[in-house]
C-alpha cells in the first residue's frame, strides 16, 4: 500500500518553498540583524585536532537572525571545574539557509562554521562577540522531506578572546584587539612618516620576510610612540619599524616588554615585578638560596 499523494507532500519542492518562505518571512519581521564573521585562516586550519594555531577574522557579514532562547537565555551555566570557575554564557540563534547563501556563500552546500563569530549588537547593551559551537542543522525536523536545512540553529558560546587578529573595518567589532590583545608601545626616535592604524607594522626587508611585525593600533606622531599588538617576532633596537602600507620608517629608543598599555588587573607582570624588586634582590645569582 503506497502513501496517499493527495496528503502526503513529502518531496514536493512547491510546498518545502512554501515553508521555506514563511521562516524567512517570520524571522525577517521578528529578528534581527547580526554578523557573521568567518575565520579567514583555513591554511592552518589542524585538521587532526581541530584547532587553528591563529584565527584571524578579517570579514563581517550582516545577516538576519532569530534569538531562539530568548525566555532562559543561558546565562546561568556557572560551575567549578578542575580549573577553577567557569562561566559559560550562552545563547542560541536560527540563521535562515537563504540568508546565509545570499550574504555570505552561494554555494547550496555551505554553512556556517564552527569557530566562526558571531556579533550580536545590543546584548550586554554594548554588544557581545559570540564564538559558534555547534551548528545544528535538524531543528526543523525534516519538515516535507527537505534535503537541505531550511535554517540552521548556531548553539553560541561568548567569544573569549586570546591574541586573534580581528580586523574587520567595523570599530565596535574590532575594539577587542584595542582592549583586549597584549600590546607593546615602542618611543621610537629618527625617522620620518605617519604609520596608519591597523596596518602591518614590521622589521626586515619586506612584510613576507619580516624577522618581527605586528599590528599598529595607535600612533602618538609628536611623541614618536606607536602600540603594536598581535605582535610576532622580537623588535630590534637595531633596526628600524616601517609601516607596511604607509612606509612610514623610525629607529626604536626604548621598550618594556612588561609594561603593556591595555587595562591592568591586580597580577599584571609590570606590577608584579615591581613589587618583587622592593623585596627580592635580583643583583645576586640565587636570591632565593643561600649561595
Amino acid at each position: 500500500m503506497t502513501v496517499n499523494p493527495f496528503f502526503n507532500l513529502y518531496k514536493n519542492r512547491q510546498e518545502q518553498s512554501l515553508v521555506e518562505d514563511l521562516i524567512n518571512e517570520s524571522i525577517n519581521m521578528l529578528g534581527f540583524n547580526a554578523y557573521y564573521i568567518p575565520n579567514d585562516n583555513e591554511v592552518s586550519r589542524d585538521l587532526i585536532y581541530g584547532e587553528d594555531p591563529l584565527k584571524t577574522f578579517d570579514d563581517a557579514y550582516v545577516v538576519t537572525v532569530y534569538l531562539s532562547n530568548s525566555v532562559d537565555p543561558g546565562m546561568n551555566n556557572d560551575f567549578f571545574s578542575k580549573f577553577g570557575l567557569e562561566i559559560k554564557n550562552n545563547v542560541r540563534i536560527q540563521l535562515p539557509r537563504r540568508e546565509f547563501a545570499k550574504k555570505v556563500d552561494a554555494d547550496p552546500k555551505a554553512r556556517p562554521i564552527e569557530g566562526s563569530l558571531v556579533y550580536i549588537p545590543f546584548l550586554s547593551g554594548t554588544g557581545e562577540l559570540y564564538e559558534i559551537k555547534y551548528v545544528n542543522d535538524s531543528r526543523d525536523f525534516f519538515t516535507l522531506g527537505r534535503k537541505q536545512p531550511y535554517y540552521w540553529e548556531l548553539e553560541l558560546e561568548l567569544f573569549k578572546y586570546s591574541n586573534e587578529e580581528i580586523n574587520t573595518g567595523i570599530d565596535e567589532i574590532d575594539v577587542s584587539n584595542e582592549v583586549d590583545s597584549y600590546a607593546i608601545e615602542y618611543i621610537l626616535g629618527e625617522g620620518s612618516g605617519n604609520y596608519n592604524v591597523r596596518e602591518y607594522a614590521y622589521q626586515g626587508y619586506s612584510l613576507s620576510t619580516a624577522s618581527a611585525k605586528g599590528i599598529v593600533q595607535s600612533w602618538d606622531g609628536p611623541n614618536k610612540i606607536i602600540k603594536l599588538t598581535n605582535i610576532s617576532g622580537v623588535f630590534s633596537n637595531t633596526s628600524t619599524i616601517v609601516g607596511a602600507n604607509s612606509e612610514a620608517s623610525y629607529a626604536i629608543t626604548s621598550y618594556d616588554p612588561l609594561d603593556s598599555p591595555q587595562l591592568k588587573d591586580a597580577w599584571d607582570n609590570k606590577i608584579v615585578e615591581t613589587e618583587s624588586n622592593s623585596i627580592v634582590d635580583t643583583s645576586i645569582n640565587n636570591p632565593f638560596g643561600m649561595l
